[in-house]
Formats: structure tokens, sequence, C-alpha cells
């Protein structure tokens, strides 16, 4: 699904949730946690389909209601509302200290974790072409990313909540582009989102190399490259 010609980039773009870093547990895990710390029990599976159902339902989102100013509590206290509603949490439930213990918690690196192959594989392509990140978050992306040991191999982290579009609106890459002065076929998107990461930038120009873990991942990236390359003389 990626492409293969021109492979000469100026830059490679990385997505951050499923291609650099997972959650240290499983979201509905966590959720069900924080929940237990107001009274409430909840079952952290039935919670972590929940999660997937209201992400999945809300993560289109015209440009114009994406922030610019790096805080994107309106969207995220959209989606931890529209999970609780599954369940019978009860009207004296504090939702608003909840969805701010749940919001600081993700700022946190030690809720993340770093897939194993990374820091080798961007140590070994930093040497060769700027490394940026391109995510649906916010500003608490870069702290994590800096707990995480990750931030120094980026030359900049670009979130939705600084660009004011958001993954899949060409918007979103159009403005991306815009920050890292290239052409569409001068870059490639490394991600996990079949559609999000590869379809649309494909569809808009980009290069795209699609990770699926556990059957792809950033090693065959970099045999990706060294292949094309090779085949193109570079």
């Amino acid at each position: 699904m990626e492409n293969v010609m021109p492979l000469k980039l100026k830059g490679i773009f990385f997505d951050a949730v499923g291609t650099l870093i997972r959650p240290a547990r499983p979201i509905g895990h966590t959720y069900a946690r924080v929940a237990h710390h107001y009274g409430v029990y909840l079952e952290p599976k039935q919670v972590e389909k929940a999660f997937q159902e209201v992400f999945a339902r809300m993560q289109w989102r015209p440009s114009a209601s994406v922030p610019q100013d790096g805080e994107d509590r309106t969207w995220w206290r959209e989606v931890v509302f529209g999970v609780l509603e599954n369940f019978s949490v009860g009207p004296a439930f504090p939702f608003e200290s909840y969805f701010a213990e749940l919001y600081e918690l993700f700022a946190r690196p030690d809720q993340w974790r770093v897939f194993p192959e990374v820091p080798e594989v961007l140590s070994l392509l930093r040497e060769i072409y700027p490394l940026w990140v391109l995510s649906n978050w916010d500003d608490r992306l870069a702290p994590v990313l800096e707990g995480l040991g990750l931030l120094r191999v980026f030359s900049h982290v670009w979130v939705s909540s600084r660009l004011g579009a958001a993954k899949p609106d060409p918007e979103f890459y159009r403005r991306a582009l815009k920050k890292v002065h290239c052409e569409p076929h001068e870059v490639m998107l490394v991600g996990d989102d079949p559609h999000g990461d590869v379809e649309v930038p494909k569809g808009l120009g980009w290069q795209t190399f699609w990770i699926r873990r556990p059957e792809r991942d950033l090693w065959d990236l970099v045999d990706f490259l060294r292949t094309a390359c090779q085949e193109q003389g570079i």
C-alpha cells in the first residue's frame, strides 16, 4: 500500500501511538482503575470495547473544531463521557474529577511503553533523514516522548492541537508540509492506521509505510528503504 517511487526523501514523519509507543496497560484497564478511585467498579474489557467504539466514532473532526493552542481537553472529555455513557455510574459520580485525573495520567511517561525496536531504528534513520512526529494529539505528547528518551531524535513534534486540523482531514497533511517546507513526494509518513497514515496521505502524493504489528515493524521500514535505495541507485 506504500509508494515506491520516487524515494528521494527530505524527511520522514512518524505517527506516535501504535507506531512508536503504546499504552503501558490497556486503556480499559486504566479507565476502570481510575473509576475505582471514585467508588465505581467497571469491568476493564467492557470499558476497552466501549472506548474503541467511541474513539472510532469520533476520529473525524472538521478543521474548525480542532484547537491550535496545544490543549485538546474538550475533545477528550467527549470521548471519556461517551465511554461512561455505556455504564451505570450514577448521577453522583464526580465526572469532572475523574476526567481530569485521566487526562493528567496520560501525560505521564510511565503510562506509555516504547516498542522494542524503536530506539535503535530511529538512531539509525536520523543519520540519514530529518525525522518528525505527526500525531493526532496535544502538548502532552512531547513531554511523554522526552520521558521515554525519544524526543531528542526528532527535529520537531507536530500535533493536531497545534496544527488546527486532525487526521484524516487532508488539511492536516497540507499544514504539516508547510511547516517543513516540502512537497508531498519529498516526505514519507510511517504509521499504523491504514486510512489516516496510508490511504489519505498517499492520495495526496505522500510516500507512506504501513506498520502492522506484529507482522511488520520499523525494522521492515529499514529494509524497505535500503532495498528501494539500492534499486534506484541512491
